[in-house]
């Protein structure tokens, strides 16, 4: 009995040590991991393209603006001028009140302001800030005008501006 004994341990302790048969897994799901990687693959991918295209319209060139700036461009009839920042300048235009008075702008920055009767009651230099502030600076003080691309208000009078007549000269 002894040998049969040795027999059923040795028996035992192969069984122990081997290893343990896989689980079998049913033929379907062993393809389930495959359909989720390959749909987030495709996910992925239109992703990418997607941010590829956003990217390329956010950071390309607009062409655009500057094009829309040549069609109205109105610097060729000389009644603006822009610095390379496209702010405004300088003003080249005859605006009128209803009493016949005038603010006579010139592209070379100075302006003069005429009466009813066409003497002239006030010259100086103009500069303009945020394309709609006249700032006008002469020997008799400083003045502020608005401008709105239609006219300009001096305090609560209004005058129209003429941008066909352009501004005249001073020995009218």
């Amino acid at each position: 009995m002894d040998n049969n004994n040795f027999e059923q341990q040795f028996t035992q302790n192969v069984k122990s040590t081997m290893p343990q048969p896989a689980m079998e897994t049913p033929v379907g799901s062993s393809k389930l991991p495959l359909i989720i990687a390959l749909a987030l693959a495709a996910i992925t991918l239109v992703e990418s393209i997607v941010l590829i295209i956003a990217f390329v319209n956010f950071f390309g060139e607009d062409t655009s603006e500057e094009i829309i700036n040549e069609d109205i461009s109105v610097e060729e009839n000389n009644y603006y001028q822009y610095d390379n920042d496209g702010n405004l300048v300088s003003l080249n235009l005859t605006c009128t009140a209803e009493d016949g008075a005038k603010y006579v702008l010139t592209n070379s920055k100075t302006y003069e302001h005429r009466d009813a009767s066409g003497s002239v009651t006030n010259s100086g230099d103009y500069s303009i800030v945020n394309d709609s502030l006249v700032s006008l600076t002469s020997s008799n003080g400083n003045k502020v005008l608005y401008y709105d691309w239609v006219s300009l208000a001096d305090e609560l009078t209004l005058y129209d501006c003429d941008e066909d007549s352009g501004a005249t000269s001073s020995t009218e």
